[in-house]
């Protein structure tokens, strides 16, 4: 592949084409440049002809890591791109550019953990990275947390209930006050936790039955709409993302507003006009 892209490179400026070949280094570089063109063209950026001379003349005598330097200097996008191969059944090859800065502070984490694993790579690394994040961002392993914690906390206070009492709580002292719970959009975090979430992300399912299934910007929604009077309880929750939950919410005040306006909507799809000022009906999709 890389003899072909070399003579992809000759036939189009064949005054280059002694050097190329006699020139192993250069048959490298040559590579590389036709391969850069190509992708530059991919992209809407084509090179002219004196252009593309112009490159190769810049290129020819240095070694690949500088020509991919200026590679890097003509489009700073290039290195951005991130791609996967499978290389087998259960491994990826993962190829994309970090700063500089970013890898410092890879190394300085290998050098922290050194007494761990003094051969530690750089998948080990982030592979402990990844444990640590999921462990702090992960709902489902929060929720595992919050079980184990209540269990705890359950058992706890049956041994203080067999403990013998010494003083009264003011709850006690006044049990009107322990009825007396005001209603909040507050989500304690051991709820949120606890709503279930299988793993697949947003809930929404659309008229066709397809599961949205995103998992970024994921809030809690109330099954049964906060204004309406459902509550901030485990089994009115659920998980949906930020944009089918806005679109919900929007659908659900739309609902309200014309059944306000004298609008009822009927099992076969038709919005009936039933305020005195005028009678006909007309079809909605909502």
């Amino acid at each position: 592949m890389r003899r072909i892209n070399a003579m992809k490179l000759v036939k189009e400026m064949p005054q280059f084409e002694e050097k190329i070949e006699s020139d192993e280094s250069s048959l490298s570089v040559a590579a590389d440049v036709q391969s850069f063109l190509y992708q530059e063209a991919k992209i809407e950026r084509p090179y002219s002809l004196n252009a593309k001379i112009e490159l190769v003349e810049t290129c020819l005598g240095k070694s690949r890591r500088e020509v991919e330097e200026e590679f890097a200097r003509r489009n700073p996008e290039r290195d951005k791109r991130e791609t996967r191969h499978a290389i087998s059944h259960d491994r990826l090859l993962v190829s994309f550019s970090i700063s500089k800065e970013f890898n410092d502070k890879l190394n300085h984490l290998k050098d922290l953990l050194g007494h761990v694993d003094p051969s530690m790579t750089t998948e080990t690394l982030l592979a402990r990275l990844a444990e640590l994040g999921l462990d702090k961002y992960d709902p489902q392993r929060k929720a595992a947390r919050a079980v184990v914690r209540s269990e705890k906390k359950s058992g706890d206070q049956k041994a203080d209930a067999t403990a013998p009492r010494t003083f009264s709580s003011k709850r006690e002292d006044n049990p009107a006050s322990a009825a007396e719970v005001k209603r909040t959009r507050y989500i304690k975090v051991r709820e949120r936790h606890r709503v279930e979430s299988d793993g697949r992300g947003c809930t929404f399912v659309s008229h066709n039955g397809r599961r949205c299934e995103s998992k970024r910007f994921l809030q809690l929604d109330h099954i049964e709409p906060f204004a309406k009077g459902g509550e901030s309880r485990v089994d009115n929750l659920r998980w949906m993302c930020g944009e089918h939950n806005r679109a919900r919410v929007n659908s659900v005040w739309v609902t309200h507003a014309r059944k306000r306006d004298g609008l009822e909507r009927e099992s076969g799809g038709l919005v009936v006009i039933t305020s005195s000022t005028s009678a006909r009906a007309s079809k909605s999709a909502v």
